[in-house]
């Protein structure tokens, strides 16, 4: 099997097309039980609160270092995932969920990066074995049964991980920008959390493996 390589994605990779027509197409108007221009305002906030976020400078205690490398690794294990199979998604309101998750995580990856250039810290520019296998597994499948392991794995089990993560960050670390970090994130996590548990537990194709 050839060495897949995945780089991070830059802060000029966001994608060009409005966050709202990748939601158009929801079954019913809905993603989970959320009304679909519902979930893109939560996220359009967010995205935007996480771009605001000023990233000052001053050094961080060798346990915050630990909890910024925590951040970054959950962050590249679902950016990477979801940037490897959104194409492949066959389920309309799972693929919406990815390109959401895609965005979140592009945008966490930016901020992430002027954070640790401004704390002095280096982070990995490239994903840790874990990450490379779970990306690998995703693109061994298809149609259906790959809706369901992705709403699963990155979806729901995915967000459960960065929600411990950020919730551990809000209440350990003793840097304040990691602190405005996770509570500013924390909210989107547990919003994109929900509506892959309801897609999980509604039924139809995209749950079924």
């Amino acid at each position: 099997m050839k060495r897949r390589q995945f780089i991070l994605t830059s802060a000029l990779a966001v994608a060009s097309a409005p966050l709202l027509s990748r939601f158009a197409f929801a079954k019913d108007g809905k993603i989970g039980k959320m009304d679909a221009s519902e979930f893109q305002d939560i996220n359009q906030e967010a995205f935007a609160k996480v771009a605001d976020l000023d990233a000052s400078a001053g050094a961080l205690t060798a346990d915050d270092q630990k909890l910024l490398l925590e951040i970054a690794m959950g962050g590249m294990m679902q950016l990477e995932a979801s940037r490897a199979v959104v194409s492949k998604l066959t389920d309309e309101d799972v693929r919406a969920i990815c390109n959401a998750e895609i965005e979140e995580q592009t945008g966490l990856s930016k901020k992430l990066k002027e954070i640790a250039q401004a704390k002095n810290v280096t982070l990995p520019d490239a994903p840790d074995p874990k990450v490379t296998k779970q990306v690998e597994k995703l693109q061994g499948l298809s149609g259906a049964r790959l809706n369901h392991t992705y709403l699963q794995e990155i979806g729901v089990r995915g967000h459960e991980l960065l929600q411990k993560t950020m919730s551990k960050v809000q209440s350990k670390a003793q840097d304040e920008t990691l602190k405005t970090l996770a509570a500013t994130t924390l909210p989107l996590i547990e919003t994109h959390l929900q509506v892959s548990r309801d897609e999980m537990s509604d039924g139809g194709s995209a749950r079924k493996a």
